[in-house]
């Protein structure tokens, strides 16, 4: 077991010491190395945090540069829970936290043996980002001290089958890094950097084509911009893995639409200029139950961050943070001529489009930044059983 010191080292903030125990390998830049990456990140400005992976790459140390990170070296391909299993009890004895979260059901249940046999002490938090009603994730479950969710659906699927943790489960939606999305960057200018036309007509959708295997509606936002009331508008798909781009590339050669450029894999700088150069941020997302009820989709506070209005599907998860007519506009999923027309309505609209975009962005930076989510998470490891 290594350790590496934080750039900024511990903090001088609560004496609970609190670590954030995850398999997988740095450096990444899946949704879910960054999401547990910046909470460890935000939770250091508060509390002595320690970040443990299962690895680091090269690159390692820069991505997760000011983090204390303790490298466990389990990234194996096989027996990975076995040797966690063995580990963990090095681990409470070393460095001694107050509270340990991970998100690995694996992990938490080697957490849960050994803490049933009092070599370890620490407050145990699972953090739950959806639901499969698996027995394994059952008893994660059963056992936890506390449990954090990122949907209130998420919350009350919980509580309902499991009453005695009512009072201890916490929501906490996602966030993203604002220095990387709240650029100062105009329309125009982005425009310029990215070569893409200062007078047009632009809406933006950036991120990945389908999420976990399932469709994330790109052949549905394509079948929208036939629309007549679209004429002189352009979409432009940011973030397509090079199968999807491939896959996507003939749909639009079927549907026969002039007014659609798909784009592969950009940097995250060059994700946000693309946010930035838009006229409107689109977001749409099938009516399924994982996206009904158990996504926060960091997508959301990304655009909620630049200030660039939003036009999204209107699914009980994102009613959580999204408001008619006040910081975006709702739509249904797969009704074309809603969608055309409610584009249509931002695009030409540029006061209203204001409005909104200006909205969400005093909405993000009150409610959700990473310090934010840390601060609420400090509450909820705070709370006795």
């Amino acid at each position: 077991m290594s350790m590496q010191q934080g750039a900024n080292g511990p903090s001088n903030g609560p004496s609970r010491v609190y670590a954030y125990i995850t398999s997988k390998s740095y450096p990444s830049s899946t949704a879910d190395h960054i999401y547990v990456r910046e909470l460890v990140r935000a939770l250091s400005k508060y509390s002595q945090t320690y970040l443990v992976v299962g690895g680091m790459g090269k690159g390692a140390t820069e991505e997760l540069s000011g983090i204390q990170v303790v490298n466990s070296g389990l990234n194996w391909r096989r027996l990975r829970s076995l040797g966690y299993f063995a580990w963990v009890p090095m681990l409470a004895s070393r460095v001694a936290p107050d509270v340990i979260i991970s998100n690995d059901q694996w992990i938490f249940l080697s957490l849960i043996f050994w803490k049933r046999l009092g070599l370890i002490r620490s407050k145990l938090v699972f953090d739950l980002h959806a639901r499969s009603n698996t027995y394994k994730e059952n008893l994660v479950l059963r056992y936890t001290d506390a449990l954090m969710t990122v949907t209130s659906c998420i919350q009350r699927r919980v509580v309902l089958q499991f009453p005695g943790l009512k009072g201890r489960v916490f929501t906490f939606p996602n966030a993203v890094n604002l220095d990387v999305f709240d650029i100062n960057e105009s329309q125009e200018s982005s425009r310029t950097k990215l070569g893409l036309d200062v007078n047009a007509k632009l809406v933006v959708y950036t991120g990945r084509f389908k999420t976990l295997g399932m469709e994330k509606g790109i052949g549905d936002i394509i079948q929208a911009f036939r629309s007549q009331d679209l004429v002189g508008v352009n979409f432009v798909g940011v973030g397509a893995r090079p199968e999807e781009l491939r896959e996507y590339e003939k749909y639009m050669e079927a549907a026969g639409v002039s007014n659609v450029v798909l784009i592969g894999e950009v940097s995250q700088p060059e994700l946000a200029l693309y946010q930035k150069a838009s006229d409107a941020l689109i977001m749409y997302f099938p009516d399924k139950l994982h996206y009904r009820e158990f996504m926060s989709p960091m997508k959301m506070f990304e655009y909620m961050a630049t200030g660039v209005p939003i036009i999204s599907s209107d699914l009980p998860v994102l009613r959580e943070v999204l408001k008619h007519e006040v910081n975006s506009l709702l739509v249904a999923p797969s009704d074309y001529s809603q969608w055309a027309t409610a584009l249509d309505r931002l695009v030409s609209n540029r006061e209203f489009a204001f409005a909104l975009g200006n909205t969400a962005h005093t909405d993000y930076l009150t409610n959700h930044t990473w310090l934010k989510r840390a601060e609420a998470l400090l509450k909820l490891a705070r709370h006795e059983k």
